[in-house]
């Protein structure tokens, strides 16, 4: 936990700096999570099983961005530390429910990013490449 310390209390500059830290890493974490949920919704192809583990890790990724958000508003009240801590707490779960789901389905997640897939997603993304650059000419 991170608790003000006596020095940047009276320093508006610091206080502000750190603020603006929270909210960049708050934002960065959920837009991951939002990036994540768009694609389990959009996955084609994918096993459910697959697709809620990628879920839940999108729900850690938001508990990790909310806690973020709740750092900087520390700064300004007390009031906000045992909101902090019961994100805190949500999100030390929800990586215990995605570590324990990833280790039970831990030979869907190695078919899911094998030599063979990454190659395949590769050739794909190389194909529409080449078919962006001949529309361009």
């Amino acid at each position: 936990m991170r608790l003000p310390h006596r020095v940047c209390i009276s320093d508006p500059v610091l206080i502000a700096q750190e603020f603006g830290n929270s909210v960049i890493h708050s934002l960065g974490y959920l837009a991951i999570a939002a990036g994540l949920l768009w694609l389990v919704r959009r996955a084609g192809g994918v096993s459910g099983e697959v697709r809620w583990f990628l879920g839940a890790f999108a729900v850690f990724i938001s508990a990790c961005g909310l806690h973020h958000a709740t750092d900087g508003l520390t700064l300004f009240s007390a009031s906000w530390y045992p909101v902090r801590a019961w994100l805190g707490h949500a999100e030390g779960v929800a990586l215990s429910m995605v570590l324990l789901q990833g280790y039970r389905r831990r030979h869907l997640l190695r078919a899911l990013v094998s030599p063979r897939s990454v190659d395949a997603a590769l050739a794909r993304l190389e194909a529409v490449e080449r078919m962006a650059k001949e529309r361009t000419r």
